[in-house]
């Protein structure tokens, strides 16, 4: 059985690729792409491999930050509250979506949402 009936391509398989990534080359190709389709590379890819694992475990943290308001709330009001207070807070939580959805497809832009959360956001709160 040759490479071309077992799917592999004669380079080899994505995994062998991936081994042997470079980044230079990569992001080059990547802006290469991005050029064949007609629009301008502008992302700085400035991220190191630190960076990334400190933003993956600030975000795997969160969690763990939710124990002390949830205990307090078992204690000040119950499974009820608790349950009755998600509920209440999922469906505002759909109608400001449901908006900024409205926004964003009436007025498209690359960010959607996230541009017109910032339009709608006081000055105050805009960073």
């Amino acid at each position: 059985m040759n490479h071309a009936e077992k799917g592999v391509s004669e380079k080899g398989s994505d995994h062998e690729q991936a081994k042997n990534y470079d980044h230079a080359v990569g992001d080059a190709g990547d802006a290469a792409d991005l050029t064949a389709l007609g629009y301008k590379p502008e992302l700085k890819r400035n991220r190191s491999m630190f960076t990334l694992l400190f933003q993956s475990l600030a975000i795997a943290a969160i969690p763990y930050g939710f124990g002390a308001p949830l205990i307090n709330s078992v204690y000040g009001g119950g499974q009820l509250t608790m349950f009755l207070g998600w509920i209440i807070v999922c469906i505002l939580d759909e109608c400001i979506a449901i908006s900024l959805g409205e926004l964003a497809a009436r007025w498209p832009t690359s960010a959607g949402p996230y541009y017109w959360s910032f339009q709608i956001a006081s000055p105050k709160y805009r960073t």
